[in-house]
């Protein structure tokens, strides 16, 4: 057994808090590759968001884009998983009753719905990134297809009170990415399946691949990969999963994982 394939995810993984690229990452990657070892990302950012680090890094594997909804080969999309209608609607009018703060994913644009100080942080990442407009009708997004929608709320219960309903619906999950903050996705969008499905494409093991990663939604990937590696900074979710625990994301985590993985010390 040796490792083939390595997913990243991004923020709080491969970025440091200044959303900079992994300084040791140009010089481990080309080493990676002349071993036969491919590395990709698996992000809930999307397309439009990601692409400057693919060219940074010159990424030559499809990428896992919205938490698993899009899997992208640089020219197509070769599995996509857009919100089902019948569950958008019921979605929106529980956003919409309780006034929570929401950002809707189509794969060129970010729709934001009640903004205000509290998720202008999030809404500061995308800047010069993607467009981001303000949605005044909520029933335009019906004509639209959406992969993921973001919902931020202080309310703990109030936050709690929309997860617990969205996830009764037939063919969305939602699920915790940041303290405040869920995602919400087709039932068949994780980070895991679309990992899965992309190394059943390129004809590798599972027990071939590697995963990175910091927070809740990438549990899935340490949930189906055995080599799994948790960043310093990740909650203690995600490191009770891991195999390995590694330095944070502000001091090369990831980079020096490929370095151990050059070594044979992975797998």
């Amino acid at each position: 057994m040796s490792i083939r394939l390595i997913a990243s995810d991004c923020d709080g993984t491969l970025l440091d808090d200044d959303k900079k690229i992994d300084a040791g990452m140009s010089e481990v990657l080309p080493l990676l590759r002349k071993q036969g070892i491919e590395f990709t990302l698996a992000t809930g950012r999307n397309m439009e968001i990601v692409m400057p680090f693919v060219k940074a890094l010159d990424l030559r594997v499809p990428i896992i884009t919205n938490g698993g909804a899009e899997i992208y080969d640089g020219e197509r999309f070769i599995v996509k998983h857009a919100l089902a209608l019948n569950d958008l609607l019921p979605i929106i009018e529980i956003l919409e009753k309780y006034r929570i703060r929401s950002v809707y994913y189509s794969n060129d644009c970010l729709y934001t719905r009640y903004a205000d100080a509290v998720n202008q942080y999030f809404l500061n990442r995308m800047n010069g990134k993607v467009e981001v407009k303000e949605l005044h009708d909520p029933a335009c997004l019906i004509k639209m297809e959406l992969f993921k929608i973001v919902i931020i709320e202080t309310d703990p219960q109030l936050l709690a009170l929309a997860a617990a309903f969205i996830n009764t619906l037939s063919s969305t999950h939602c699920l915790i990415a940041e303290d405040n903050l869920c995602t919400i996705t087709h039932i068949q969008a994780s980070k895991g399946k679309a990992l899965m499905a992309l190394a059943e494409r390129l004809n590798i093991d599972f027990d071939d691949v590697a995963v990175i990663g910091d927070n809740h939604n990438d549990l899935s990937m340490f949930e189906c990969f055995a080599n799994s590696a948790a960043m310093g900074n990740a909650s203690s979710v995600i490191k009770e999963k891991a195999r390995y625990i590694i330095e944070d994301n502000n001091h090369q985590g990831v980079s020096a994982f490929l370095w151990r993985v050059l070594k044979g010390e992975v797998g």
